[in-house]
This record gives C-alpha cells, structure tokens and sequence, in this order.
C-alpha cells in the first residue's frame, strides 16, 4: 500500500485516541453519565474508527492495485524498448563492412516511438498489441539473418528489415491511435 494511506491510518488512529482522551475528560470531569452511556459512547467512537480505518485501507488497496498496474504496463512497455535496443545493439556488433547504419536509425526512431507511446492499454487492443510483439520477434529473427548472412545478401535482407520497421512503426502508430479512441470513448 502507497505511504500516503499508512499516513492516513496513522491520523485516523490519532484522531481515534484523541477523540478516547477528549470523551474520558468530557464526560468524568464536567458531566455525569452513568456506565452504560459512557460505554456506549466509547462503542459509537470505535465504529466510527473502524469504518474510517476501514475506508482508508480500501482506497489504500485500490490505489496500490493501480499502482501496480501501471508499473506492470510500463516496465512491458519497456522491455518492448529494450528488445528493440538489443536488436540495434547487435547490428552495431557486426563487421564494418556489413554494418547497416540506415536499419540502426529506423530502429532507434522504432524505440523513441515505442517508449513515448502510453503504456497503458485496454483489453481491445490486446490482438494488436500481440502482433505487435510477433513483428518485433521477426525483426529479431531477421537481424540474426543479417548477421549470419554473406555480404551479397545483406543488402536484400536490410531492405526487408526496413520494410519489416515501417511495419512495426505503423502498427504501433495503429495500436496508439485505438487507445486514443478507446479512451475518448469511455470517458
């Protein structure tokens, strides 16, 4: 649970003993209650402990169960960037003369994209989003190629790999743009 609600249950129980301290000096100083009405009132003050305390802990554990949500979609929003950042990285490891500086731009502008995109989602996009990982698994698959392949291919699988990223960018531009409508549609 966030800090802020275990503050919160600090200041109910604060205001609880508080409450206990003013009722014991009220009630036995300047007035006189019999046992039963004394005992009463220290029940009616715990009730209403127990349901601030109660409200605070349910909004607690609802903000943490969003908290965790949205770092869940954001730490895979980020292991998508990662991925493609390995892929670069492992065609910056290449030979010289087979080092392929256009693909390496597309694919560190894929990144940008893809880190700057919302990493929150919605169970329509859950398709698109899957096709979006299966792409990013070609494209590793085809940097492999690359890699393995003899110079005169290189040329022909670096095309393809081009294509391959303007793919991937759209589907990710597509992905954004149905989030953006999911999300104007339900507020």
């Amino acid at each position: 649970m966030p800090a802020p609600f275990y503050i919160g249950s600090g200041i109910a129980a604060g205001l609880y003993a508080g409450a206990v301290l003013l009722e014991m000096l009220l009630f036995s100083l300047w007035t006189t209650l019999s046992v039963t009405s004394y005992v009463w009132s220290q029940i009616i003050t715990l009730l209403g402990f127990i349901i601030l305390t109660g409200t605070v802990e349910l909004f607690g554990t609802y903000a943490a169960r969003q908290e965790r949500r949205d770092h869940r979609n954001w730490s895979k929003g980020r292991d998508t960037a990662n991925r493609l950042e390995t892929i670069r990285q492992k065609l910056q490891s290449l030979p010289e003369q087979t080092r392929l500086d256009r693909v390496q731009e597309q694919i560190r502008g894929l990144e940008d994209t893809l880190r700057y995109s919302d990493p929150n989602s919605v169970p329509a996009l859950y398709e698109v989003e899957q096709l979006l990982l299966q792409k990013i698994s070609l494209l590793e698959d085809q940097v492999s190629l690359i890699a393995t392949a003899v110079p005169d291919q290189c040329e022909q699988l670096a095309s393809e790999a081009l294509l391959l990223i303007q793919d991937i960018e759209r589907t990710a531009l597509e992905r954004n743009s149905q989030l953006l409508q999911a999300k104007a549609g339900s507020t």
